[in-house]
């Protein structure tokens, strides 16, 4: 009796961890169901493991690099592989996940997964150069799946690429417009278009 009750603990346990929501596939497939956001006990790589019931005995595991968008209750997640964050710099990220903020004409993102994280480029003479970053990054996406991430440095540039940053700015301040308000910026810009 103790050995079943231990099991259908383990089972409910597994299952009280997923949440509603539903992944987008990179084959543009739609899967709705339970979430559970896992590392795969192989290789330690991330993945969603997905129910299509509660109990559904069959979970089908997603490596995260096989899934496009993922949304668990509110929160929708974009995976970007092979990224090259800044314009005109030769900075390679992998993967990463992006928090969408505001999705409309323009989406805006942000991401923490920077924060503490090293990622290398090609440097001088072929050497391999390694940053590291630990601050909030605001990520821009056009309508066309052009992503960049906005530099502290080029902010306004970056931002200049994606609508008219001049005419935006000045509405939200008088003062010098500050890197913490681009999703204020995003949300103006989206309910205007």
């Amino acid at each position: 009796m103790k050995v079943l009750l231990t099991i259908i603990l383990i089972a409910l346990t597994g299952i009280c961890k997923a949440q509603n929501g539903y992944i987008i596939t990179r084959n543009d497939e739609r899967i709705i169901g339970y979430l559970k956001y896992q590392r795969n006990y192989l290789d330690g790589h991330p993945e969603i493991e997905l129910w299509k019931t509660k109990r559904d005995e069959n979970p089908k595991k997603y490596a995260m690099v096989n899934i496009q968008e993922y949304g668990i209750k509110k929160d929708t997640f974009k995976i970007v592989t092979e990224f090259y964050p800044f314009k005109e710099e030769a900075t390679y990220i992998p993967y990463i996940e992006l928090k969408l903020l505001n999705r409309g004409k323009v989406n805006l993102y942000v991401t923490n997964e920077l924060n503490g994280r090293t990622w290398s480029a090609p440097g001088a003479g072929g050497s391999m150069v390694s940053y590291q970053s630990r601050e909030k990054n605001y990520i821009l996406e056009d309508q066309y799946g052009e992503i960049i991430a906005i530099d502290r440095e080029k902010m306004t540039e970056d931002l200049s690429y994606f609508l008219d940053y001049n005419k935006y700015a000045r509405k939200l301040t008088s003062e010098r417009f500050k890197y913490k308000q681009i999703p204020e910026l995003i949300e103006l810009y989206n309910k205007e278009q």
